[in-house]
């Protein structure tokens, strides 16, 4: 998983390097100890244009809801984002899938049925680099594009939709453990 996530990671800064001075964020340090990760993300998050969702079938766990958290917190900062736009922009949204394991079957509702991925679940490491995939490597510039021309609409608000970023903080587990059980079938014996 760590190779992976380097190489999308380098893949990502690469194409997105022509469009803007900006850098992608990755949550490299999340579990060092002593650190308030949670703010830290949290705003992190909310400073972010888009957040791409690397998928895999332990994504949205019952036990460990860090990722189902982002995501939740991601999924209300795109409503009150899409909100802010002239028209809104039901066609766009600021949360990419890629799929790296599992595939679509293991999908849950939410992102089967609502967004358009990206699957990479056929990568393997022993692949040439994600970058140089012929394969995968159309996918960046299209991820590029995207995300460069929603921070394009962006520009134009008058608002600044990261001025409510000061304070931010990820749902707790209790908040998301109702949206988790609609997503996830119950394990037998829990």
């Amino acid at each position: 998983m760590k190779t992976f996530l380097d190489e999308l990671y380098d893949a990502l800064r690469s194409y997105l390097e022509p469009y803007f001075d900006l850098d992608v964020y990755m949550d490299k340090d999340r579990l060092q100890g002593g650190d308030f990760f949670d703010p830290m993300l949290a705003s992190e998050l909310c400073h972010s244009i888009c957040m791409i969702l690397v998928y895999t079938p332990k994504y949205f766990d019952r036990v460990k809801m860090f990722c189902a958290r982002e995501y939740k917190l991601m999924e209300r900062l795109e409503q009150n984002r899409l909100d802010m736009l002239p028209q809104g922009s039901p066609e766009k949204g600021l949360i990419i899938p890629i799929l790296f394991k599992g595939g679509i079957k293991y999908l849950p509702p939410p992102l089967k049925t609502n967004r358009h991925h990206y699957d990479f679940s056929e990568y393997r490491l022993s692949h040439s680099p994600i970058i140089r995939n012929e394969k995968y490597e159309p996918f960046f510039e299209k991820i590029a594009e995207y995300i460069y021309e929603l921070s394009l609409e962006f520009e134009q608000l008058d608002n600044d939709p990261c001025a409510d970023c000061d304070g931010i903080r990820l749902p707790e587990d209790k908040d998301v453990q109702n949206f988790l059980g609609t997503i996830i079938p119950p394990f037998p014996g829990r």
